[in-house]
Formats: structure tokens, C-alpha cells, sequence
């Protein structure tokens, strides 16, 4: 019966693998299926073992799958095909909780999440390398041009300040363990500042292209703010009020309480849980125009106020205005809250992916191409990772 499940995982992660490699996509009949694969063979097992073991084995597995994906997925690590594998996996590897947890008996899942820990980070670094080498003369060009940004020169300034002054603690501090920390200490801070302007250099170099709409799926990870034309104007404060809005539905969407309470049918706790979400992210127009007209004052911070709440032809006399100062209202407004007179904002490299409307409208409006981030196909070193665990086992007992 564990055959089974064995050679569904294999059979999965190779078309995964084959997939990933060639699409840069995983796709959702493959996961879905082996999510279905998952809780099906647990309720076939059980049935035929006449225990409930087997089944709960499985929604378990299927539970921490779906608890290391999500987390996975808002920490920008994997993209959405990898996550939800992890969850069909989850689901067949299974996570028994019959006998006592120990590293001698260590389920095959968690040795599993262990080996990809591993795996994933030193594959990573592999597929990073080749890049690199292979777009050596972008990648230095994006790795100067990063250390030259304005922003970066004060850290690069305290990064060697604070490798400077622990070498020098090290010529003056006595005993040989005090020395080699506070060298080694040196080193650290310089090494991992630049690797981190590496890390940078590298995603601009090699991981960033423009495809056009008609090529884009859902998901994919967008990494420019990309605007469509406006078809009429909207004040900043409706604007923001909008923005909202959209912010209340998606935490009531996502709220954990509020759903428990709707679905067990208690609209009084379901009423007063909206009214704390409400008050949570809904402001009033003052504190909205307040935090708008932030970093203005004076006579400017009058007319930025009546601006924000008036037409166009306001908006643009404040914008003027506001440019003889030295503070350009509307290049503050696109960076602050993604607004613009003439344009609406409609994904970036802020937000979890794009989606199927966002595609849609962004075809309606005639945008031409997106500037989208490539990720590093990450299934084949859950194929790798499955073959250490094959061939290895719980390798973890031999280390406690």
C-alpha cells in the first residue's frame, strides 16, 4: 500500500520537475490531483485496515503542507505551483501521530521538509552561480550600478565604519578567542552586506525580463508597477477611501474569527468582529487628508488639503506649487498611495502575483508588455530532496 503512495510521489515530482524546468509553472491539475491522490489512498487504506489511521495520517501531512506552503508563499520564497505541491505531498508522504515524537522516529515527511531545507538552499546557490556566469557582464554592470544608489551609500559607509572598528578592537583586545570573534565578526558584516547587493545585482541581471500580456499566467510575479489609463478623474480622497475599502473587504475575506462565526451562523459576533475590522482600517477623511498632506506645511500644506479633496485642475495648480518647493506632490502621491490623475494602478511587485482579471483588464487597456521576475524552478530539488530521503532515510538520528 505505501508502494502506492511512493509512486505517485515519484510520478508527481518528475512531471513537476519536467514542467517547472520548461514552463517555470506547476500546474494545478498535477497538484490538485496529487491532493486528491493523498486523501484518497488514506480513506482506501483505512477501509481496507478497518482504522482511521491511514486517513488521519493524511489530512495531517495535507495540514502541514498547507501550513509550511502559505508560509512559504507570503515570504516570496516559492511561487504558487511550489506551495501547493508541497500540500499534495504533504498528503501522501502522510505525518502519523500514533506513537511519541523522537528523532529515531522521525516521520518520513518531516525528514522530508528537512532534506528540501537543505537541498533547496544549496541548489539555490548552484542555480544562482551558473547564472551568474553565464550573464557575467549584466551582472556587474547591475551589481555597480546597485552600490552607486544613493540610499545604499550611507550603509556601505556604516558597513565598513563597523568592519573597521572590529578589526581594530581585535589588535587591541587580549586572548585569541577575543581576537578571532571580533575578526571573524569583520568579515561577516562586510561579506554579508555585499553578498546581499549580489543577491540584488543578480535578480536584476538574470531574472528579470518583459514578456508581453498575452504570454502572462496567473501568478506571476510582477516587478514594476504597471498603471492603465484612467477613464475619468478621481479626487485623491476618494482615492484613498477606495483603498480602503479594498484593504477592509480583503481582511474580512481572510479573517479566521469572522469566518468561523459566519459559518456558524452567529450574525451577532459576525456583526461586531466587521465593526473592529472596520474600525481597524477604515480612518476618517481628516486622518486620511492628514496622512496625505504628511511632510507638507504652511501655506503649502492649505493648498495641498484643498487639492487632495478637489478637481484635476487643483491637484495640477498644488503640483506646481508644490515643485517650487522642492516636493512634488504628484510624484509623492504615485509613491505613497499609488495614485495618479491620469493613470489607475493596477499591480506591482508588492502584491502576491498576478491575477486572471488584472490580466484581462491590463489587455483591455492595450498595455503592451510587463516587466515580470523569474524564479529559480524550485520542484527538482524537491525530486533530489525525495532521493536523499529514499536512499538515506532519517539521517537526523544519527546526529542527536
Amino acid at each position: 500500500m505505501d508502494l502506492v503512495a511512493q509512486l505517485v510521489i515519484v510520478l508527481g515530482l518528475v512531471i513537476g520537475t519536467y514542467t517547472d524546468l520548461r514552463t517555470r509553472e506547476v500546474p494545478d491539475w498535477l497538484n490538485f490531483g496529487l491532493i486528491g491522490a493523498g486523501l484518497g489512498l488514506g480513506t482506501l487504506f483505512s477501509l481496507l485496515s478497518w482504522t482511521w489511521q491511514p486517513f488521519i495520517s493524511s489530512v495531517f501531512g495535507l495540514v502541514l503542507g498547507v501550513i509550511i506552503g502559505y508560509l512559504m508563499f507570503y515570504a516570496g520564497q516559492w511561487g504558487g505551483g511550489d506551495a501547493k505541491m508541497i500540500m499534495g505531498l504533504g498528503a501522501l508522504f502522510g505525518l502519523s501521530v500514533a506513537r511519541p515524537l523522537s528523532f529515531e522516529g522521525l516521520p518520513s515527511f518531516i525528514v522530508f521538509i528537512v532534506n528540501v531545507v537543505i537541498i533547496g538552499a544549496l541548489y539555490g546557490v548552484a542555480w544562482a552561480v551558473i547564472m551568474g556566469f553565464r550573464q557575467g557582464r549584466l551582472l556587474r554592470q547591475a551589481y555597480m550600478r546597485i552600490l552607486r544608489q544613493r540610499r545604499l551609500v550611507a550603509y556601505r559607509a556604516a558597513v565598513i565604519a563597523a568592519s573597521v572598528l572590529s578589526l581594530l578592537l581585535a589588535f587591541l583586545v587580549k586572548g585569541l578567542v577575543f581576537r578571532v570573534t571580533f575578526v571573524a565578526f569583520a568579515f561577516i558584516i562586510f561579506f554579508t552586506f555585499h553578498l546581499w547587493v549580489l543577491g540584488k545585482a543578480l535578480e536584476q541581471a538574470c531574472m528579470l525580463k518583459r514578456l508581453p500580456v498575452g504570454r502572462l499566467t496567473e501568478g506571476d510575479w510582477v516587478a514594476d508597477d504597471v498603471w492603465v489609463p484612467r477613464k475619468r478623474f478621481v479626487s485623491v480622497l476618494v482615492h484613498l477611501r477606495r483603498r480602503q475599502e479594498a484593504r477592509l473587504a480583503l481582511a474580512c475575506e481572510h479573517d479566521a474569527w469572522l469566518s468561523l462565526y459566519r459559518q456558524l451562523g452567529w450574525g451577532r459576533c459576525a456583526a461586531a468582529r466587521e465593526r473592529r475590522l472596520s474600525h481597524r482600517h477604515v480612518k476618517p477623511d481628516e486622518e486620511l487628508l492628514r496622512l496625505a498632506c504628511k511632510g507638507f506645511s504652511g501655506r503649502l500644506r492649505i493648498v495641498v488639503a484643498e487639492a487632495l479633496r478637489g478637481s484635476k485642475a487643483l491637484l495640477l495648480a498644488a503640483d506646481r506649487e508644490s515643485r517650487k518647493e522642492g516636493k512634488p506632490l504628484l510624484e509623492e502621491l504615485r509613491t505613497r498611495f499609488r495614485y495618479d490623475p491620469d493613470e489607475k494602478y493596477l499591480t506591482g511587485p508588492k502584491e502576491l502575483g498576478i491575477t486572471h482579471e488584472q490580466i484581462a483588464l491590463a489587455k483591455r487597456h492595450g498595455v503592451k508588455e510587463v516587466l515580470v521576475k523569474e524564479g529559480i524552478p524550485f520542484v527538482p530539488s524537491f525530486l533530489l530532496a525525495y532521493v536523499v530521503t529514499v536512499l538515506f532515510g532519517n539521517w537526523l538520528s544519527l546526529l542527536f
